[in-house]
Formats: structure tokens, sequence, C-alpha cells
């Protein structure tokens, strides 16, 4: 998310993954447009985990390194199993 464009590397760092710079891609402004892409197969979502718990638990979403997760934040990196 624009609003909140640190929480890229901040996940990159949490998880292990050394980016020398930050990822290029589309960002959107709301979190609702970052899940709907995601849950179409088009991207990777940042996102709270409270606000995709029933788009994991029905499987239309998936954690991509399930050890990586903000603290503080309770963001997940995910994506749809389906579109690998």
């Amino acid at each position: 998310m624009k609003s909140r464009i640190s929480a890229w590397p901040d996940w990159f760092r949490k998880a292990g993954i050394d980016v020398s710079q930050t990822p290029r891609g589309r960002v959107f402004d709301y979190f609702f447009l970052c899940i709907e892409v995601a849950i179409n197969g088009y991207g990777i979502a940042l996102v709270p985990e409270a606000l995709v718990s029933l788009d994991i638990a029905e499987r239309r979403l998936g954690i991509l390194f399930p050890q990586s997760r903000i603290i503080g934040f309770g963001f997940y990196g995910l994506f749809n199993p389906s579109a690998r």
C-alpha cells in the first residue's frame, strides 16, 4: 500500500529475503484492492490478517511464507494457491 510503503521491506527482512531495492509493481491505496488482486491470481498482497482470515481458512488465499509475519501489524504475504 502506498500509505505503508515500508511494510514490504520490513516483511522481506523478517522473511530473511535480501532485497537491495523495493520490488517494482503496482501499488494500491486500499487493502480490498490488494486482496482482490491476490485472490484473482494477479499478484501478492501484504495486508492485515484480520481482513483475510476467512479467505485463508477457505483456501482462496495462501500464506506465502507462514513463518514471516510482521508482529504489531499482523501482516501476511498472500497469494492464490491455484494461480502458482
